[in-house]
């Protein structure tokens, strides 16, 4: 029994009001992080485990952190650059090592979740100030006025 599946249970059990997932990488990519071209998800909806949209993704050159003096000269508020929607496509490739499922098995988790109970989920890169935000339910009102430049991680809603 994988971690997600007992985020799973424990969701659909003790309705919390967000789940987060805590990875190694930023949140869900269209491919490998390791991947130049890989964008991060950064707001999925879901109507099931397998039937959900990418309703924003962030093109690999925008990854990087805000810099102070970006946030000054007033990108803070502004939406993220995005990409096409209809251009984005995901592929998983677990490693070798993880008999779990991977981001793949983690997205379908989330999914279910969102989907089933109406939680939010959020996937962030452990011990970083995107997870604090997630766990403390900060980002949540950023995210839902679009007002955030900021957050990096995925956030799967339905």
């Amino acid at each position: 029994l994988g971690g997600d599946s007992v985020m799973e249970v424990l969701a659909t059990e003790l309705h919390p009001k967000r789940a987060v997932f805590l990875t190694d990488v930023l949140g869900v990519f269209t491919q490998p992080p390791s991947n130049p071209t890989a964008q991060l998800l950064l707001e999925i909806s879901a109507e099931s485990a397998s039937n959900w949209t990418v309703v924003q993704a962030l093109p690999p050159q925008n990854l990087q952190e805000p810099s102070d003096e970006a946030a000054r000269d007033g990108m803070e508020g502004c939406d993220h650059p995005t990409l096409d929607m209809q251009s984005v496509r995901v592929t998983f490739d677990s490693a070798a090592h993880d008999v779990t499922g991977g981001a793949e098995e983690k997205l379908r988790a989330a999914n279910r979740i969102a989907a089933d109970t109406g939680i939010p989920v959020y996937i962030a890169q452990a011990g970083t100030s995107h997870a604090l935000a997630a766990m403390d339910g900060t980002v949540e009102s950023m995210l839902k006025s679009k007002q955030n430049v900021d957050w990096r991680g995925t956030w799967v809603h339905n």
